[in-house]
């Protein structure tokens, strides 16, 4: 069969070779090249969002440390709380007795001290009367249930000042440690 001229010039089909297998392969390639650029395109937007996650967690732990030493320097005070910090081995008698104390512990320390002072002063005050009232007792000036009041008012006062003193030294050696243990123990953990 020859063609015509005509018909090449005119760039008319003349033959065609069976090119479906290479078709099929072609467009298989298509496919696997556009499922990869969707496989690159989402691994990028994951790996965003990793970053994203981990400057997020990041920031949060920067914050978690900044909190748990601003705890600390609120319970004991800015300067002492950074000598306890660098501290392998803590003495608790000698943090409480600091000049350096302040914060939190150093008001609660003079809030057990100035009741213990008031409840001493109570006392005084309650034995003074009852002093009085024995004299004038003996006098007939006041009753029996009178004195037996006062009585009554310098074992209560005697008892307010012994729980007073309790309580301090309870705060003294059970909750001031066991807070700043605490304290540390959250600044430790955060840097972690």
């Amino acid at each position: 069969m020859y063609k015509r001229q005509e018909d090449v010039k005119n760039k008319k089909v003349l033959i065609r070779l069976d090119s479906k297998d290479l078709q099929d392969r072609a467009d298989q390639l298509k496919i696997d090249v556009e499922n990869s650029l969707s496989a690159y395109t989402q691994a990028l937007q994951e790996l965003e969002i990793v970053k994203n996650q981990n400057e997020s967690d990041i920031a949060s732990a920067e914050l978690n440390v900044k909190f748990a030493r601003m705890d600390i320097e609120k319970y004991l005070g800015k300067k002492l709380a950074g000598e306890v910090l660098k501290m392998k081995k803590i003495d608790y008698k000698k943090l409480i007795e600091s000049d350096e104390l302040a914060g939190e512990a150093w008001n609660t320390k003079k809030n057990f001290e100035n009741k213990i002072d008031i409840a001493k002063e109570e006392l005084e005050r309650a034995k003074n009367n009852l002093e009085w009232s024995k004299k004038l007792a003996e006098k007939g000036y006041i009753t029996k249930n009178d004195l037996e009041a006062d009585k009554l008012s310098v074992k209560q006062k005697e008892a307010n000042l012994e729980i007073t003193q309790l309580e301090y030294k309870l705060f003294i050696n059970y909750d001031f440690p066991k807070k700043v243990e605490k304290l540390l123990s959250d600044y430790k953990e955060s840097l972690n």
